[in-house]
């Protein structure tokens, strides 16, 4: 009997960033899986991130009291055959494990962050801003990179 069907998978690709020496300068370490300025080969893309720092202002961006800005450079490169259109939200920052210990790309407000949307063709490389705001009290992140894409198989 054949069937037809569409296989979903969520794919990761995670840069876990150098523990709060950059952003507290305190001296905890986390268990990492790639350090700040390695790049993470995943099957249609590599991603690092060059730089973070927390920043105390930045302009066009308003930082909640209770929160820091925190500025990664991220790099992007295609390594499939596949154009892609990319987008800002494609990438988060982790803190913890609970369901809001998150965030995502703020929204570009010059041309050095990272745009809603890009085009990324087979070979090309984006880089660009990310701005995040974090809670005041976080001492380290994981910057992932999340993709979806569809797989169409014939399944006998």
């Amino acid at each position: 009997m054949k069937h037809r069907g569409v296989l979903r998978q969520k794919l990761m690709g995670v840069l876990l960033l150098l523990p709060a020496l950059l952003l507290c300068g305190c001296g905890a370490r986390a268990s990492l899986q790639a350090a700040h300025g390695d790049t993470v080969s995943t099957a249609l893309f590599d991603y690092s991130v060059r730089e973070a720092e927390v920043l105390d202002s930045y302009p066009g961006i308003r930082i909640p009291e209770e929160d820091k800005l925190v500025r990664l450079w991220l790099v992007v490169k295609n390594t499939s055959t596949q154009n892609y259109t990319m987008f800002a939200q494609d990438f988060q920052v982790q803190w913890g494990d609970g369901e809001k210990e998150y965030g995502t790309c703020l929204e570009a407000v010059d041309d050095t962050m990272m745009p809603e949307a890009y085009p990324l063709d087979p070979g090309m490389t984006h880089q660009g801003a990310m701005l995040v705001t974090v809670p005041r009290d976080c001492a380290a992140l994981a910057a992932a990179g999340l993709y979806l894409f569809v797989i169409r198989k014939k399944l006998n």
